[in-house]
């Protein structure tokens, strides 16, 4: 009876299908046929839910790829899951899916704990329970599944993440007092000047990797101090440079080919 049912809604679900709601439909698909595995052990997954694909609240500070919220941060008492877009196949879509639904079937309060790990193993999730995946059966399962509701009808996203501007230090010769400052900043005004002692800080170390890049900017450096013409002795930045300069020649990580190549 249970599992006509089932059928009953996937063929509702079908018919309704428009090409704007074909993943949401087959999420649909995916959880009515997870509320009779569930049963099958003894679980009843609450009616009471909705789920998406999106950003789980933590994948940029744990790597979620799932998350389950509680009823009582919800202003309808609904829990809502959230799957992540990065995921790039079915089948590991209903096992995060089936993850959080074992979440909202025990309740979010006892975490990870033996309610959740005696629901989780049964339904076929295996290893960790902070991050299980399929267990044989379970893939087994979910193979056959998607031979019913058909793959998974979307694409994936892929979060690039862009590089944070490089902080160079500066620091204070007396007293060592430190701050970081942008490479934009410290071209235009400087090393700022420390406030203890009232002197230019110097930096810490050189703002260039490679050879060729630490070249460059020793004689930018070096021309912007010409053209300044009235500050006495090198600046900071240049002395740092040329420090830098002479430590790798001394080194051998420096030699006059570098020199040659950078001004061709």
């Amino acid at each position: 009876m249970a599992q006509q049912q089932t059928r009953e809604r996937e063929a509702t679900f079908i018919r309704r299908a428009t090409s704007s709601s074909e993943r949401q439909q087959w999420l649909e698909l995916a959880v009515e046929a997870l509320r009779a595995r569930f049963a099958a052990v003894g679980y009843v997954i609450p009616m009471e839910i909705r789920f998406a694909i999106g950003w789980p609240k933590r994948a940029t500070t744990c790597g979620a790829v799932g998350e389950c919220w509680a009823t009582s941060a919800s202003s309808d008492r609904h829990a809502e899951l959230f799957v992540s877009p990065e995921l790039t196949e079915g089948a590991r879509i209903l096992d995060v899916l089936a993850h959080e639904l074992v979440h909202a079937t025990v309740g979010t309060g006892v975490g990870h704990k033996k309610p959740f790990r005696d629901c989780a193993l049964k339904i076929g999730l295996v290893g960790p329970m902070r991050a299980t995946t399929a267990g044989t059966e379970f893939q087994a399962w979910a193979e056959a599944l998607m031979q019913r509701i058909g793959p998974y009808p979307a694409g994936y996203l892929i979060d690039v993440k862009k590089q944070s501007t490089r902080l160079l230090k500066c620091e204070c010769s007396r007293c060592g007092y430190t701050v970081r400052i942008t490479r934009k900043w410290l071209t235009i005004a400087g090393p700022p000047i420390c406030p203890t002692d009232h002197i230019r800080l110097t930096l810490a170390a050189a703002p260039a990797t490679s050879n060729a890049e630490l070249i460059t900017e020793f004689e930018r450096a070096y021309e912007q101090q010409q053209m300044s013409g009235d500050v006495p002795g090198p600046s900071s930045r240049l002395k740092a440079l040329n420090d830098e300069i002479t430590r790798r020649e001394r080194c051998g990580q420096l030699t006059e080919a570098d020199w040659k190549i950078s001004r061709h």
